[in-house]
Parts: structure tokens; sequence; C-alpha cells
């Protein structure tokens, strides 16, 4: 076990420094100086970039499946709760939701 504290950080890829990777490795350089340990957790990235600041590059998988396929998958077991055509109002809250 680590005497630090851990940080974790989840990221799509960090390959350059611009705008969201240089946003995250801003983080690691702050958080390091705060005395954690930075993990960034990524499906692609720049092993180099990422030991510059100090930190831990983790390689994810990505999800197989995109694009409408995996959003059905995905939501279909998931019921909804309010259905859209219901009428939702703030002072009576007993008529929200399926019935």
């Amino acid at each position: 076990m680590s005497e630090y504290p851990l940080a974790v950080i989840a990221i799509r890829q960090v390959e350059k420094r611009t705008g969201a990777s240089r946003n995250a490795l801003e983080q690691t350089a702050a958080l390091r100086e705060l005395g954690y340990r930075v993990v960034i957790l990524a499906e692609r990235g720049a092993p180099d970039i990422v030991r510059s600041v100090g930190a831990e590059l983790v390689r994810l998988h990505r999800w197989p499946l995109q694009g409408t396929f995996s959003a059905i998958l995905v939501q279909s077991p998931c019921p909804r709760v309010v259905s859209p055509s219901s009428a939702c109002l703030a002072d009576q809250p007993w008529r929200c939701g399926n019935r």
C-alpha cells in the first residue's frame, strides 16, 4: 500500500498537449504538488507525455460495440421511470410516473 493518497483522472486520450489532454496534465501536475499519486485512465495515450508530469498511465479497452446498436443494447433493459407524455407537475408529484 502506498503512503500517498491516490487520484485518478479518466480521459479518452492523452496523446498531445492540447485541449482536454493539456487540462488533464495540468491537473496531474497540481495534484502531484499536493502529494497525490496520480493514475490516468485512457483508451489511448503517449506514455512519455504522462511520465513527464509524474503520473502512471493505465490503458483501457474500448467498448466493442458502437453506434445505434450499442445504444439500443445498453438502454433497452432500463425502463423509463417517467414517460415523456406524462404530466409531471411540481405541485402534484403523484401525477409523475407510469401507472
